[in-house]
């Protein structure tokens, strides 16, 4: 996925588009739905390089912007732009990383898929 996105304010906690973050220590529910919340940019960043999971989404305050818009913007990802406040009433805790993104899962690797995989890093 590349490609330049727009940013988009969002002042609503209510909006729909943050539904991902919501309560984000709901770890059933994510299960459930098959997503995952990375914290923190560094974090952001990791996940946008590995180009293993599809990001839903990217929550960031104006600080976090500033650091990860460009890199948001060549993976082509959706982001919100929200203040402080409101990612609190969004997550539902104190939040002081400034940045969230919502990614999917995909399909459980096999058991086989596990063990090759960790026979071909320890050679």
């Amino acid at each position: 996925m590349s490609g330049a996105t727009s940013v988009e304010t969002v002042e609503d906690p209510e909006d729909p588009r943050l539904a991902d973050y919501r309560e984000i220590r709901d770890a059933e529910r994510r299960r459930r739905d098959g997503t995952f919340i990375a914290e923190g940019r560094q974090v952001v960043r990791r996940l946008l390089s590995a180009g293993r999971y599809r990001v839903r989404s990217a929550l960031v305050t104006p600080p976090a912007l500033h650091a990860l818009g460009e890199t948001l913007a060549a993976a082509g990802v959706p982001t919100y732009l929200v203040a402080q406040n409101l990612v609190e009433a969004v997550v539902g805790m104190e939040f002081h990383h400034g940045c969230l993104a919502a990614g999917e899962r995909g399909p459980e690797p096999s058991a086989e898929a596990v063990l090759a995989e960790t026979r071909m890093a320890l050679r």
